[in-house]
């Protein structure tokens, strides 16, 4: 399975540049941004937002991972454009006369270089690494867009009877994830690795396995009560590794736990029924 969401409004902070980018880029997607604050906006963040909330968005793909980041003077036309004009018109838009105006360019994972914001400076940009992507930061990301919530398929289905052996299950596998995180593409594999069921009659227990339908009786429930209506749903928790552009797999420590829909379930009373030739 595949499950491709973005990761919304996860922007670069602290280390990665060592002057603020405009201000008015945060201020554009929402991110509350403000003067002062170092950040990269690699340009499609709004973008990824709105992709998050509809369910529709890639993540990983198209112009929003950049893969490097380089500065050059806005007499450039190109990154590795020399020599380092610094006094075209184009450099000379800055409110301090003894600033001039640099271009910070990214380069997507297809290689092409585009223009990802500018900034005026008193002189020479410092050099831009790409940020260390953690696992607190993937791990904090797949919360934030989710896993899928697994259905609880039951046996006898919709109607079940009082101490009766009712079979539970779900149909579970690994989800690779795309995302994009701090600017570079991230693939993710979540993996169900536990499985709470709560039977809705104020009883649960605890599996490591999705359980199996009839025949197989791997996960059972009898409940006590006749004559109600439980809502039984399970509670999935994954486990997940992740790699960075392609880089090697790493492990990520904690879970990501999503509750699945419900399921109604009327538990009935069996009443004995004589048949056939008792004469």
């Amino acid at each position: 399975m595949k499950f491709t969401r973005a990761a919304a409004a996860l922007l670069t902070t602290g280390a990665l540049l060592s002057v603020p980018l405009p201000a008015v880029l945060a201020a554009e997607c929402g991110t509350g941004g403000s003067a002062g604050v170092d950040y990269i906006d690699v340009g499609v963040i709004c973008e990824q937002e709105e992709e998050a909330t509809t369910g529709s968005g890639s993540g990983g793909s198209g112009g929003s991972t950049y893969v490097n980041f380089k500065w050059s003077s806005m007499c450039q036309p190109n990154p590795d454009g020399s020599p380092q004009e610094l006094e075209c018109s184009a450099a000379l838009t800055c409110p301090d006369p003894t600033q001039r105006r640099w271009q910070l360019w990214g380069q997507t994972q297809s290689g092409q270089w585009v223009t990802v914001t500018t900034q005026c400076m008193g002189g020479p940009p410092p050099e831009v690494a790409l940020p260390t992507v953690t696992p607190g930061d993937v791990l904090s990301a797949l919360r934030r867009v989710g896993l899928p919530r697994l259905e609880t398929f039951v046996q006898p289905a919709s109607k079940t009877l009082v101490n009766f052996d009712t079979i539970f299950y779900t149909e579970s596998e690994p989800v690779q994830v795309d995302l994009t995180i701090l600017g570079q593409a991230v693939d993710v594999v979540a993996t169900p690795s536990r499985f709470r069921w709560v039977f809705g009659d104020g009883s649960s227990t605890t599996t490591a396995v999705p359980g199996d339908p009839y025949p197989a009786k791997t996960i059972t429930h009898r409940y006590a009560d006749a004559q109600v209506t439980v809502a039984p749903h399970v509670e999935v928790s994954y486990t997940a590794e992740f790699r960075v552009n392609g880089g090697g797999w790493q492990p990520i420590d904690g879970t990501v736990t999503t509750v699945g829909p419900p399921t109604s379930l009327r538990v009935a009373e069996a009443t004995a029924v004589l048949s056939g030739d008792h004469g």
